[in-house]
């Protein structure tokens, strides 16, 4: 069944294929790697999934994420809703979570504002890790913060949501003393559409991924800006960055009076986060 559901994936490098065959049978019918080498036959109740695994197959042919194809991901040992609302989280993003919960693990008390927060996986994972902690998280779409609600609902998290277009304020209804500033936002230049994989561009969120080729930088400013009057003196920011843009960002928070900025390599050994500071 392995190989059957696999050579169907023709629109992926053949390693892709074979793992995303793999996942969709373990999430789909409960088989593992080790089950499928094996050739097991199917139970009743597998059998009884079939159509619902060719239903996936034919979205998965279409080049549609697996995670919106199941409609969850598995985020910091959590398992969030994701369809097309939202991004999709990414393992990056978990380095990010873990960057600003090793910092504040010792704290008695933490408050926490996250920027575009989509699925709500950041501020729901911090407020999870960091009790007792104060969450409040914001994004554009209010498609977007039904499915974060949703998401902290099935988590049992307490986060506060609402609307706000960070590009054009007013901030009013933001507290005022900030421990924590987090933002995975819009980074990617417009240009660069053409060169990424059409299971992005086709199916996630374009608002949420890209901003005008001559404003790369369109979110981080207004985000610092927000910063000055909503972050404590001793606050921080955290983002996750565009790979390309770590020297740029440096030099805009130092024009903005931030002049402490760490950069940080993920997993793949690129530039993609920044905690800044006064």
């Amino acid at each position: 069944m392995h190989r059957t559901v696999a050579a169907r994936l023709q629109t992926y490098e053949p390693p892709e294929a074979q793992a995303l065959a793999f996942v969709l049978l373990d999430e789909r019918l409960g088989l593992t790697k080790t089950h499928v080498l094996a050739d097991r036959a199917l139970s009743v109740q597998q059998c009884a999934l079939l159509p619902q695994l060719e239903r996936d197959v034919q979205r998965l042919e279409a080049q549609e994420p697996i995670q919106y194809v199941l409609g969850y991901t598995h985020f910091c040992g959590r398992t969030f809703l994701t369809d097309r609302r939202a991004l999709i989280p990414r393992p990056e993003t978990e380095e990010l979570v873990a960057w600003i919960a090793q910092d504040y693990a010792q704290r008695s008390e933490v408050r926490g504002l996250d920027v575009g927060t989509g699925t709500g996986c950041i501020a729901i994972c911090l407020a999870a890790a960091l009790p007792p902690s104060a969450w409040w998280a914001v994004d554009v779409s209010e498609e977007a913060l039904a499915l974060a609600q949703e998401n902290a609902a099935r988590q049992e998290v307490k986060v506060q949501f609402q609307q706000l277009d960070i590009l054009n304020g007013p901030y009013v209804d933001l507290p005022n003393d900030l421990d924590i500033l987090v933002s995975n936002p819009p980074y990617i230049p417009q240009d660069e559409a053409a060169a990424m994989a059409g299971n992005v561009t086709d199916f996630e969120p374009n608002q949420a991924l890209f901003v005008p080729n001559q404003q790369p930088l369109l979110f981080y400013e207004a985000l610092l800006d927000l910063a000055h009057t909503h972050l404590k003196e001793t606050g921080k920011l955290y983002f996750e960055i565009h790979e390309k843009m770590g020297t740029a960002l440096e030099e805009l928070c130092r024009s903005k009076n931030w002049n402490r900025v760490e950069l940080r390599k993920d997993f793949r050994e690129k530039v993609r986060m920044a905690a800044v500071q006064r």
